[in-house]
């Protein structure tokens, strides 16, 4: 919403007597904003972990950046470290929203990682922050579903609160996390 000034002004002449408006006007002022303020990152550099093995699609991170007069700011991939061809696609950001994702998990070994340069615009300024990604591996487990398959049956227009379906989980391990 933009801000808005509004007051009334009376017209007075200087004879004597002096004669005045009848009916006082309204000056009403709206105040543009001008794009002046580039946008800034809160953190100057942020750092994610991809865990192997992984699918296209991951979501590594987002990315938010702000600015006070420009409420639509579109992102992009400046560069990717090391810049052998094969990175050029691997990692893909949403250019509304700053989530980024792997977009191609081919040839990825642990303890490999990435330095990503990451622009943030408002149509006239723009700003950039470092994003780190390591490759590693994911902590081994036992934990498996006791089912490959779940299914439940719902009936339409029922709104009673109820549990639908219980999972179990199996595992070798005493005191393994599930989260």
């Amino acid at each position: 919403k933009q801000p808005v000034m509004e007051f009334e002004v009376v017209a007075r002449d200087l004879g004597s007597p002096p004669l005045t408006s009848v009916v006082p006007s309204i000056v009403r002022i709206t105040i543009l904003d001008s794009n002046d303020v580039k946008p800034s990152f809160p953190l100057e550099s942020y750092s994610a972990t991809l865990f192997l093995p992984a699918a296209s699609d991951t979501r590594l991170l987002k990315l938010q950046a702000m600015d006070s007069d420009s409420p639509r700011l579109t992102y992009s991939i400046e560069s990717i470290t090391p810049s052998a061809s094969a990175n050029t696609h691997r990692f893909s950001i949403n250019a509304t929203s700053g989530l980024l994702s792997l977009r191609d998990p081919s040839g990825l070994s642990v303890g490999d990682s990435f330095a990503l340069q990451i622009r943030a615009s408002d149509g006239l300024h723009s700003t950039s922050t470092s994003v780190k990604v390591k490759v590693a591996e994911r902590e081994k487990t036992s934990l498996a579903f006791e089912q490959d398959v779940y299914e439940v049956a719902v009936k339409e227009n029922d709104e009673s609160v109820q549990a639908l379906l219980w999972l179990h989980l199996l595992g070798t391990e005493v005191g393994e996390k599930v989260t």
